[in-house]
C-alpha cells in the first residue's frame, strides 16, 4: 500500500509515518508539506493508494486541494486529517469526495482503525464528542449508521449502499430511517440543500452557484431554462421540468440532455397540470420527446417539430404554394439554385435539371465496403456528403474523417473519392461524362463548353495519344490498368486546358 502524507507540521508527519509503517504488510510513505508540492509530483510514479491531507496548509487550502488531488490522481482514496473538528468540516470533506475524516485529536489506535477502514474500501465518518459529534437532538449514530451516512452524503442509492457495505437492501432501509430520525427529517428531500439560478442574477453570483452545484455543495438546483445552454453537470441524474407543455420540442430535448452525462442512470420528469386539458400541439410534442430516447434522436425531433409547427409563412403554403407539390427538400434545392443564379447576375434556367452532375465511370468498384464501414446509415451519410460536396477542400475533409474513424482507405473507397474529385474538377469545364476504361478514356463536353478551343488544338498537336472525336469529345488512347492512374490522367488533361472561361466569353466562342 502506498501512502502520500500532506501536512506542514514535520513532527506530525514523522509520527504519522511511524504509525503507518507499523501497520501489517509492506507500505511506502511519501511526505510533502503542501498541496503545491504534492501536485508537482509525478502521479504515475508516486501512484498513492491513500492520500492523508491536512486542511490548514500554506498556499492551497485543504478543501480546494482535495478537489485538485482528486483530479491529479483519481484512483487514490483521500482521507482528511485535521485539527478542525467541526461537523461542517467533516460533512464538507466527505461531500467533496473524501473517503474519511479523522480528527487529529484521536488516539493512535483509533487513527489506525479509521485508516484500515479506508484501506478496505470503506468510508470513515467520525463520532465527534467535542463540538461536532455526528448527532442531533441527543441521538448519536452507530458506527454502521455512520458508514451508511457517508454513502448517503455521496448521493448513493440504497442498492449501491447495500452492495458497498455487504448488507441487504432492507437492512439499509432500516439504517436510513434511523439516520433520518436522528437528523429530524422525513426523507432525502427534506435534507436537500437548495440553490437558485436564473438569468437575471449577476454573472459572478450565477457562476458561484453553478460551481457549488457541480461541486455538490448543493444537491438540488431550482432554476430557469438558463441551464439549456450547455452547462455540463456530470453528477446530476434527475431533472423535473414544470409545465412541460409550455416548452418547445427543441427546448425539452436540450433540457433533457442536462442529465445523464455520466455513467449514472438518469431520469427526466415532464410535469403537466392535466393531460386532457393540453392542446393538440402540446400533446404531440410530449409524445415525440417520449418516443425519441436513443442517441442521435435530435434530427428526428427536429423533423417532428417541423411537422408539428409547420415551416412558417416564408416557406409555407401561403407564400410558396408549390412547395407541397414538389416536396420540401426539392423546393429548397430549387430555391438555392435560383438564389445562386441571381447572385451571379444570371437568369435562372427553370428547364435545366437540378444538380446535374458529371457522369464519371472509372470501370472499377467505387464504394465504402461493409467490412470498412459496417453501419449502413453511416455509409449513406457519407455517400450523401460526397454527392453534395462542391469543392476539393470538402472532399479532403471527408477523407480525413473517414481515415480518422475507420483507418486506411481500401481500394474501392479510394476509387469512390477519385470519382467525386473528378466530378468537382470537371464541372467548371463543362464536362458531362467521363468514361475511363483500362484501354482508353473518353471525355464528353457540353455544347459550347467554357474552354479555349486553341488550348484543345494545342493539346492534340502535342500529344499523339489524345484525339478529337466529333465536336464535343476527347479520347485518350493509353493503357492504364489502375483506376487511380486513369483518374490522374483525366485531371492532367483538364489542367492542361488552362482555366475555364467566364460564361460571357464562352458564349462568344
Amino acid at each position: 500500500m502506498r501512502f502520500l502524507l500532506i501536512d506542514d507540521h514535520a513532527l506530525f508527519r514523522f509520527g504519522l509515518r511511524a504509525l503507518l509503517m507499523s501497520l501489517p504488510g509492506g507500505h511506502e510513505v511519501t511526505e510533502v508539506a503542501s498541496c503545491e508540492a504534492a501536485l508537482a509530483l509525478d502521479a504515475a510514479a508516486v501512484a498513492p493508494d491513500v492520500v492523508v491531507l491536512d486542511l490548514t496548509l500554506p498556499g492551497i487550502q485543504g478543501l480546494e486541494g482535495l478537489e485538485r488531488l482528486r483530479a491529479w490522481h483519481p484512483p487514490a482514496a483521500i482521507v482528511v486529517m485535521s485539527a478542525a473538528e467541526g461537523p461542517e468540516w467533516a460533512v464538507e470533506g466527505l461531500r467533496r469526495g473524501a473517503r474519511g475524516f479523522i480528527p487529529k485529536s484521536l488516539a493512535p489506535e483509533a487513527m489506525v482503525q479509521a485508516l484500515e477502514q479506508v484501506m478496505r474500501g470503506g468510508v470513515h465518518v467520525p463520532v465527534l464528542d467535542t463540538p461536532g459529534a455526528v448527532q442531533r437532538n441527543g441521538v448519536e449514530l452507530t458506527p454502521r449508521q455512520r458508514q451508511v451516512l457517508g454513502l448517503l452524503i455521496q448521493n448513493c442509492p440504497n442498492k449501491v449502499i447495500a452492495q458497498t457495505l455487504d448488507m441487504s437492501v432492507n437492512t439499509v432501509r432500516v439504517h436510513v430511517a434511523a439516520i433520518f430520525r436522528a437528523l429530524d427529517v422525513d426523507n432525502r428531500v427534506d435534507a436537500a440543500r437548495i440553490a437558485i439560478a436564473h438569468g437575471q442574477m449577476p454573472e459572478r453570483e450565477l457562476e458561484r452557484v453553478m460551481r457549488d452545484f457541480v461541486a455538490q455543495r448543493f444537491n438540488l438546483l431550482l432554476c430557469s431554462t438558463i441551464i439549456e445552454t450547455g452547462i455540463d453537470v456530470p453528477t446530476a441524474n434527475t431533472i423535473v421540468i414544470s409545465r412541460a407543455d409550455k416548452f418547445g420540442l427543441a427546448q425539452l430535448h436540450q433540457l433533457r440532455g442536462r442529465v445523464g452525462r455520466s455513467h449514472h442512470q438518469a431520469y427526466a420528469y415532464l410535469m403537466v397540470p392535466d393531460l386532457d386539458g393540453l392542446t393538440k400541439q402540446a400533446q404531440q410534442r410530449l409524445e415525440a420527446i417520449q418516443a425519441m430516447e436513443e442517441l442521435g434522436s435530435g434530427f428526428y425531433l427536429a423533423m417532428h417539430d417541423l411537422e408539428i409547427r409547420g415551416a412558417g409563412e416564408v416557406l409555407g403554403e401561403s407564400q410558396s404554394g408549390n412547395m407541397l407539390e414538389v416536396g420540401f427538400q426539392l423546393y429548397n434545392e430549387m430555391l438555392a439554385e435560383a438564389v445562386r443564379c441571381l447572385k451571379n447576375g444570371q437568369e435562372p434556367d427553370l428547364l435545366a435539371p437540378l444538380q446535374a452532375a458529371t457522369d464519371i465511370n472509372l470501370h472499377a468498384p467505387a464504394l465504402l465496403p461493409d467490412d470498412y464501414c459496417g453501419d449502413v446509415h453511416l455509409r449513406l451519410s457519407f455517400y450523401k456528403k460526397l454527392a453534395t460536396a462542391k469543392t476539393s477542400a470538402q472532399i479532403d475533409a471527408l477523407l480525413e474523417e473517414l481515415v480518422d474513424r475507420f483507418g486506411k482507405l481500401p481500394p474501392q473507397a479510394q476509387t469512390l473519392l477519385d470519382v467525386h474529385r473528378l466530378r468537382v474538377l470537371c464541372a467548371p469545364y463543362g464536362v458531362v461524362k467521363v468514361d475511363a476504361t483500362p484501354g482508353q478514356i473518353t471525355i464528353s463536353f457540353k455544347p459550347q463548353p467554357p474552354v479555349d478551343p486553341m488550348a484543345i488544338v494545342a493539346l492534340i498537336q502535342k500529344n499523339k495519344h489524345i484525339k478529337l472525336v466529333g465536336n464535343e469529345k476527347l479520347r485518350i488512347e493509353r493503357a492504364l490498368p489502375e483506376p487511380g492512374a486513369r483518374a490522374q490522367q483525366v485531371r492532367e488533361l483538364l489542367r492542361s486546358l488552362g482555366q475555364p472561361l467566364e460564361p460571357t466569353k464562352a458564349s462568344q466562342k
